[in-house]
């Protein structure tokens, strides 16, 4: 069928699909065709952009919004990417082309720089905001060069022409190399999210802005003074908003002591920011700061971080808890206020009976008991919940929980009514806590008769994991080789591959028995010890074919 002969439709799929180069290529195959997706290409073009932090990428979004082709009624979606446009990892170029690109870096850096000095940034993005009336949509994410316009915009000595056709992992090869600024990344790129969003609130975007995310790494966020109340009328008509806080600068960097002076203005502004915010929000996502390498210090050298008293948002269905210890009555009274939520995430969250409460001085660990409590309370209140994630703690935790005496709380997963004969509830213990990537027992059982037939948290516990939630038989399990099986390690390689936590490929499909008959061909023994030997930047051939299979599933899927 000749292309100029597809439907509308089709021709929209095939351009969501192309670069800028393949866009141009295929609207040179014929007049009649160029005329048919001139305007696909167009919206597939500047319906989403991505704004760099330097002065070319701020410039470069005004220049859009001003355009008299009226391209700015394109654009709903704005991407603005914290820290260097170009990673410094690795030096593959030659001598030439590292000089002229550390000169467009130098150049790209003293703009920056006396942008931010100046105050300029705030007037080159508001005027671009006033004139781009249909944008709702605004997000903080890390990313790297990923087209040949934006490496032209920083890097503009190589000027790539079109019909240069170079994939996206050689355009960030291109521009691997050692730039001349070489001081913290990470510190830099927390540096921009803090000033990025300033630059937001500050700039007034349109009341029009619908959903705004934080797509950042773990342990990245924005600091909680940034939250000003002053930009809260921007934000009247927000449906959903992912905020991701950063650890607090003042006191110690890592306590999480609730009466530290940073932590209790967190909370303030957080809860003074959500009250203000609008009765739109559909979707919320907080991360109270990811403390990503820190909770291996276990239960005994935490105290609570209380939750604030969340504001009433009658239309809000999504909710999404990250990295946050919690006090169970305040965190009931919390849910309380939400009865109507159609989805509920808790990631890396703590249960914790009172605020002076220490795990170490209890012979018997309660925490299982008020996680059951809550999870009868859900079932009883929530009637419209269907998707609901608990990850209570990380693999790692198991590993430092040496005074449990009763078990420790798996992950748990329900998707489904909770009253119906057909929803399961799936659990997982992770085998191996000191790895990142452990194996996992994987158990599911239905979730009606889990609760009926099982009324006090032991017996739950103990039968909805197949009596493996008990610290002792974990710990066991965890230390007699991190692969037992080829079936263990066929689990993780589907469950690893996962989105909302659901397996992606069913036993029995073609695509199964071609992974399973991969895994079976692997030595364990010898993928276990390059697991090990992974912890000191290595990884021999096994482990490796591990990490490419799953890279492939996804692909794949």
């Amino acid at each position: 069928m000749p292309l100029n002969t597809l439907p509308v439709e089709i021709l929209a799929s095939v351009c969501e699909e192309l670069d800028e180069d393949g866009h141009l290529a295929l609207r040179l195959v014929s007049k009649e065709l160029n005329e048919k997706i001139e305007d696909l290409h167009l919206h597939a073009l500047y319906r989403s952009r991505n704004v760099f932090s330097s002065a070319a990428g701020f410039e470069n979004l005004t220049k859009i919004a001003t355009h008299p082709s009226n391209v700015n009624q394109l654009v709903k979606r704005l991407v603005f990417y914290v820290g260097r446009p170009f990673p410094s990892k690795r030096n593959k170029n030659t001598r030439e082309r590292k000089s002229k690109m550390e000169a467009d870096v130098r150049a790209q850096f003293e703009e920056r720089e006396k942008m931010l000095t100046d105050g300029t940034h705030i007037a080159i993005l508001s005027n671009a905001f006033k004139h781009l009336p249909k944008l709702d949509s605004i997000e903080l994410a890390v990313g790297t060069i990923r087209s040949r316009s934006d490496f032209n915009m920083i890097f503009p000595s190589f000027r790539i022409k079109p019909g240069q056709i170079l994939s996206e992992s050689e355009l960030r090869d291109i521009a691997d190399n050692w730039v001349w600024r070489k001081d913290d990344y990470g510190d830099e790129m927390q540096e921009s999210a803090d000033s990025l969003w300033e630059i937001l609130t500050r700039a007034a975007p349109s009341e029009s802005i619908k959903h705004i995310d934080m797509n950042l790494p773990r342990g990245r966020g924005i600091q909680a003074s940034n939250l000003t109340l002053e930009s809260q009328a921007l934000y009247n008509n927000l449906e959903s908003f992912c905020l991701k806080f950063a650890p607090p600068k003042s006191g110690s960097r890592y306590s999480r002591n609730p009466d530290n002076p940073a932590r209790i203005t967190q909370r303030l502004q957080l809860l003074n920011w959500l009250h203000g915010i609008g009765q739109n929000l559909q979707t919320l996502s907080i991360s109270f700061g990811d403390w990503s390498g820190f909770e291996s210090w276990g239960p005994h050298d935490k105290t609570l971080v209380v939750l604030p008293e969340f504001p009433k948002l009658d239309k809000l269905r999504s909710l999404t808890l990250r990295s946050v210890d919690v006090e169970f009555d305040s965190f009931k009274a919390a849910l309380g206020t939400y009865k109507n939520l159609e989805e509920l995430r808790l990631y890396r969250v703590a249960m914790f009976p009172e605020a002076k409460y220490r795990l170490k001085n209890d012979p018997l660990d309660p925490v299982p008991r008020y996680w059951f409590e809550v999870l009868k309370y859900l079932r009883a209140e929530f009637r419209n919940l269907r998707v609901f994630h608990l990850a209570p703690h990380s693999g790692s935790d198991l590993s430092s929980f040496s005074d449990l005496r009763e078990g420790t709380v798996p992950t748990v997963s329900i998707v489904g009514k909770w009253d119906s004969p057909q929803t399961d509830c799936v659990t997982i213990i992770t085998r191996c806590p000191m790895q990142l990537e452990g194996i996992r027992r994987v158990t599911r059982r239905n979730l009606k008769e889990a609760f009926e037939n099982h009324t006090d948290q032991f017996n739950f516990w103990e039968w909805v994991t197949g009596g493996k939630w008990k610290e002792e038989t974990a710990r066991e399990e965890a230390w007699t080789g991190c692969f037992g099986s080829n079936e263990y390690l066929m689990e993780n390689l589907l469950y690893d591959c996962k989105d909302n936590d659901e397996v992606r490929i069913a036993r029995g499909t073609p695509d199964y028995t071609r992974y399973e008959k991969f895994i079976a061909d692997l030595d364990i023994t010898r993928m276990g010890s390059g697991m090990w030997n992974r912890n000191y930047g290595y990884e021999d051939e096994y482990w490796a074919k591990f990490r490419t299979i799953k890279s492939d599933l996804i692909r794949d899927d």
